[in-house]
């Protein structure tokens, strides 16, 4: 059985029109960006530049050190 069948099976148990409603959305939002693209602002350019200097300046951040900062900022709120 395929993925899509599987998913379709579930799809079909499932009698919560809220859970429904909410995959529909975002199957609708996925055919919408199907082929999109994303025009950034400069701002958001200037952004992504200043993240690209910086890493290739070394500037980084180990994965696990944002996710250890994550939680402690997280316990914080």
């Amino acid at each position: 059985m395929s993925s899509k069948e599987i998913l379709l099976e579930k799809i079909r148990a499932i009698d919560d029109k809220s859970i429904l409603d909410e995959l529909l959305r975002i199957i609708d939002l996925e055919l919408e960006l199907i082929g999109d693209t994303v025009e950034l602002s400069q701002s958001q350019k200037d952004f992504v530049e200043e993240g690209l200097r910086e890493y290739g300046e070394g500037k980084t951040i180990p994965q696990k050190e944002v996710k250890r900062r994550t939680r402690e900022w997280l316990r914080k709120k």
